[in-house]
């Protein structure tokens, strides 16, 4: 066997195992379809049932091997969807437009999933996710909610509408 032949399969073999890996956005649309399900069976299930942690403990080890593989996650959040570097992903499935009105409704506009994310980061998550958005704001809002009760690993970038809405009022009248 020659030296070429030796680099020609390596590269064929490494050509192979590239085609068979996902790319980021395939993966990001499991991911954030695998965090609202997790979500509801949060919501569903009481403390402690069998079907929660399944779900969660699920969630939680593919968020950490997303991050081992892509690094940090930035999702930004728009009334139509969840984008990923500027671009909706491709299915915005009712998973996807779920998790996006839900942030909408509590004014994030992006949410950041950091190397060392935890079980308390993703409770924080899902707790923003299950107070009333009233409540939110009452509490100094999405950010505060969340920093307050993740680790760190969790950002959360919010964007208040009240502005807009104040400024579009003066401008009509």
């Amino acid at each position: 066997v020659t030296p070429v032949a030796i680099i020609i399969r390596f590269l064929l073999e490494m050509d192979i195992n590239l085609k068979n890996e996902p790319d980021k956005n395939e993966s990001v649309e499991r991911l954030v379809s695998e965090l609202v399900k997790s979500f509801k069976a949060r919501e569903m299930y009481p403390a402690g049932h069998p079907a929660r942690g399944r779900f969660l403990g699920k969630l939680l080890q593919s968020v950490e091997t997303f991050l081992e593989q892509y690094g940090n996650l930035e999702l930004g959040v728009r009334r139509e969807g969840i984008q990923i570097e500027e671009e909706f992903l491709k299915t915005n499935d009712g998973a996807h437009l779920f998790l996006a009105e839900e942030c909408f409704a509590r004014q994030v506009h992006a949410i950041r999933l950091l190397r060392g994310f935890s079980g308390q980061d993703l409770d924080a998550l899902f707790s923003l996710l299950a107070e009333d958005p009233e409540q939110v704001r009452a509490q100094g809002g999405a950010s505060v909610y969340t920093s307050s009760r993740a680790t760190g690993s969790l950002t959360v970038t919010e964007v208040d509408y009240s502005g807009i809405l104040e400024r579009r009022k003066e401008t009509s009248t």
